[in-house]
């Protein structure tokens, strides 16, 4: 088609390049949502977060994902300007990948990009509805089976409640994602999927917060999240039916009872904005206005002082070596910590074990770094190692939270994982 990229840039219409044109609120919406999605999303979460083995891939990460993304932009505009150029913009865009080699006879070409693509889409489906059916049966089928379920129930066979459960998680997203291209008015690909990446969006501030933010509170991630979904469905979700479903058009166009002001795209009389720009706006003022004030005005548990200090100082605390904490903790509270969390029989057994290692026929061991190690490791089974590290530390005096602190934590856990005990 083109000699070389200047041919292809030269066939780039003048207004594009204006930066009137570019940095519009459209465009910085845009790029918080590309941010806000590349941990937000799912599949993004699933990827980055969950199957993350070692700190030490951070490292990587940090040049290696960054890089990728450079990458395959290059040749976003290049084949976005060679389908305008070739095609008219009226052209479906999502096409052009496959639209501008066929029009030039390569139809080799286009094929290759096609098994790509859909090998591409097929990926990000797969991961995508792993982990959100790994959300549902962990979060919520898997409590309700436990809560509702009789005692012959919960100690049956799991497996199966897990397998059951995921399967019909993954066909029912699957199929209500279809039934929601097909009810929903017909729009760009892209289109759809910057609706999802607002709605993810809304996760970002609870998220953030908590790692940067002590005094962020359960109740007000929740307040935020639940204000800015809300915002999110009035303003973009459900418009999006074009009053298909349940918000008819009549509420779109006037507000709901006829009320101004409740126009779902000039949300309190802001008028004249793009409805996505418009959309993130109000629901990140809701968001970040529930989860800051909220937070402010509810005192955190113990158990989410405690999680807010391991995720705030999370490499201030990894880069203490677990030889190298100062060992001043008595051997009866590391008792105590231990009875809370493993029960009193498998704490008692240990301690013992650990005594007669020590050459000791009777009471308790030393704090000795090698059996401060051998109890983290012991702890690291019930509440994971970075925890069980920091609970021991707390102990050791270089922690923030006082011991009473730490046992209704370690009361807390006790209950967290009565769960599994019962798995």
């Amino acid at each position: 088609l083109f000699p070389g990229p200047a041919a292809v840039f030269a066939q780039m219409p003048p207004h594009i390049a204006e930066a009137d044109a570019i940095f519009t609120p459209r465009w910085v919406t845009l790029t918080f949502l590309a941010a806000a999605a590349i941990i937000c999303l799912p599949r993004m979460f699933q990827v980055l977060v969950v199957e993350a083995t070692d700190e030490r891939q951070l490292a990587t990460a940090a040049w290696a994902f960054p890089l990728y993304l450079a990458l395959i932009s290059l040749f976003v505009l290049p084949i976005a300007i060679a389908g305008i150029a070739t095609q008219g913009a009226e052209a479906n865009p999502d096409l052009f990948v496959l639209s501008v080699p066929l029009a030039a006879g390569q139809h080799g070409l286009a094929l290759f990009a096609f098994l790509g693509g859909f090998s591409a889409a097929t990926s990000m489906v797969i991961v995508a509805t792993i982990a959100l059916s790994t959300m549902v049966s962990n979060h919520v089928i898997i409590p309700l089976w436990l809560h509702w379920g009789d005692g012959a129930s919960r100690h049956g066979d799991l497996r199966r409640v897990l397998l059951l459960s995921r399967r019909l998680s993954i066909i029912a997203i699957l199929g209500l994602g279809y039934l929601y291209f097909l009810v929903s008015a017909p729009r760009a690909l892209a289109a759809i999927g910057l609706i999802s990446f607002a709605g993810m969006a809304q996760v970002a501030p609870a998220l953030i917060g908590a790692l940067y933010w002590r005094g962020a509170t359960r109740a007000g991630a929740l307040a935020g999240l639940a204000g800015g979904f809300v915002i999110w469905a009035y303003t973009l979700f459900l418009p999006s039916f074009e009053g298909a479903v349940v918000m008819s058009l009549d509420t779109i166009e006037h507000g709901l009872l006829d009320i101004a002001a409740l126009r779902p795209r000039a949300l309190f009389g802001l008028d004249g904005l793009d409805p996505l720009v418009h959309s993130i706006f109000w629901s990140m003022v809701a968001n970040v206005g529930l989860f800051v004030g909220v937070s402010l005005a509810t005192t955190p548990r113990p158990l989410e002082e405690f999680q807010a200090a391991q995720f705030v100082d999370v490499f201030r605390l990894s880069a203490a070596s677990p030889g190298l904490v100062e060992r001043s903790a008595a051997a009866e509270d590391l008792l105590a910590l231990a009875n809370r969390i493993l029960g009193p029989e498998p704490a008692q057994t240990l301690f013992a074990r650990e005594a007669r290692r020590q050459g000791k026929a009777a009471g308790l061991p030393d704090a000795t770094d090698g059996f401060i190690q051998s109890l983290e490791r012991e702890l690291a089974g019930s509440v994971g190692a970075a925890s069980a590290h920091e609970l021991v530390s707390q102990l050791a005096g270089r922690g923030t939270v006082s011991v009473d602190g730490l046992m209704r934590i370690a009361d807390e856990t006790l209950q967290l994982i009565d769960a599994k005990r019962s798995l």
